[in-house]
């Protein structure tokens, strides 16, 4: 158990890996300095050439959290890059848009319809896939395989551990209340260590070795995002 915001969920254990997560935020990404002035060490970004964004990124033991900006409007609302209705999340004029993205190892056992996106940035041998039936209120669902040979990103990175924290246990998304939830999220609820719960505002809750030590931060207004070790 971990105490989230003063109330207690069950840690969930999911056989969905999660490669990484993503929060939208103001070009150039300014957010992150309230994430280096918690302790964290920033990680190398990136740009995504053809689909019009760049990142700012936080590496952890076993994945890693992304501060995504849109760096070149018309890459983004181009042919390829609207299958993502990134440029949708990114003009949210409604507060019920999830600002918020997660990216998955593996495909979901259910049935899950999904489609293909081949991103001018992602190697030849990389494929990512993103859930065909995901409605705005609730986080960008995709999954990205690659082959076995590549090492991932996080474990050539420098851990982040000098909060204290190091290996993400469990999310916890809050969507705005009224809100349905589709299937695919259901499944991925079922098959993962994130959880969809009712909320005022979109937030994100992260959970790090189990929420062992008790302790959290808040990093509102600056960053919609909770962490829990």
């Amino acid at each position: 158990m971990a105490v989230i915001n003063q109330r207690w969920v069950d840690i969930k254990v999911g056989i969905m890996e999660i490669d990484h997560l993503f929060i939208l935020c103001s070009p150039t990404a300014p957010e992150a300095e309230v994430l280096e002035a918690f302790g964290l060490q920033e990680g190398e970004p990136r740009v995504h050439q053809g689909q019009g964004t760049a990142n700012r990124r936080f590496f952890f033991g076993n994945t890693y959290l992304e501060l995504l900006y849109v760096q070149d409007e018309l890459a983004l609302q181009s042919d390829t890059s609207r299958i993502t209705r990134l440029h949708e999340r990114f003009g949210q004029h409604c507060s019920d848009i999830s600002p918020f993205g997660i990216c998955f190892k593996s495909l979901p056992s259910g049935d899950v319809e999904l489609r293909d996106y081949r991103p001018d940035y992602l190697p030849h041998d990389y494929q990512l896939a993103l859930a065909a039936s995901n409605p705005l209120t609730e986080p960008m669902w995709f999954f990205l395989s690659s082959p076995e040979h590549k090492v991932p990103p996080y474990r050539t990175q420098q851990m982040l551990d000098s909060a204290g924290f190091s290996r993400l246990s469990a999310v916890i998304i809050s969507t705005t209340q009224g809100a349905s939830i589709s299937a695919v999220a259901k499944t991925l609820v079922a098959e993962s260590c994130v959880s969809l719960v009712p909320g005022l505002t979109p937030l994100m809750e992260l959970i790090f070795d189990d929420g062992i030590q008790g302790r959290c931060h808040d990093f509102r207004p600056a960053l919609p995002l909770v962490v829990n070790w």
